[in-house]
C-alpha cells in the first residue's frame, strides 16, 4: 500500500492565520493576517488592522472577479445609467437657462416706466 504524503504548495515564509505585525496605517501591532478575508464577494488573503479607527487592509492576491471582463448585460446597464444621468443634466441646464431668461425679461419690464 502506497501512502501519499501531503505537499503544501504555499511558500515556506507565508504567514499563518492570526500572525501579527505592525500596522503601516497606525503604527500599532494590531495588524493580523487573515487567509480568508471577504473582499468583493470573494475570500482572499489579507493583512487587516483590528483597531476601530484605522481598519487598514492590504489584500495580498487580486480577486478573480477583478480579472474578469464585464458581461454585456453589465455594460448595457452602465451605459443606461450614464445616459439617464446625461439627460437629467441636460434637463436641469435647460430649466436653469429658461429661468434666467424669465428673470432677465421680468427685470427689463420692471425697469421700463
Amino acid at each position: 500500500m502506497v501512502r501519499l504524503t501531503y505537499h503544501d504548495r504555499r511558500r515556506p515564509g507565508r504567514p499563518s492565520d492570526g500572525q501579527g505585525r505592525l500596522c503601516p496605517g497606525c503604527g500599532q501591532p494590531t495588524c493580523a493576517f487573515n487567509a480568508r478575508f471577504a473582499f468583493d464577494d470573494e475570500t482572499v488573503p489579507a493583512w487587516v488592522c483590528e483597531q476601530e479607527d484605522c481598519r487598514y487592509c492590504e489584500v495580498l492576491r487580486r480577486p478573480s472577479a477583478l480579472g474578469r471582463l464585464p458581461s454585456q448585460a453589465t455594460v448595457t446597464a452602465a451605459k443606461a445609467v450614464q445616459a439617464r444621468a446625461r439627460r437629467t443634466i441636460m434637463r436641469s441646464t435647460a430649466r436653469t437657462t429658461r429661468a434666467r431668461q424669465r428673470i432677465s425679461s421680468t427685470k427689463n419690464r420692471l425697469r421700463k416706466p
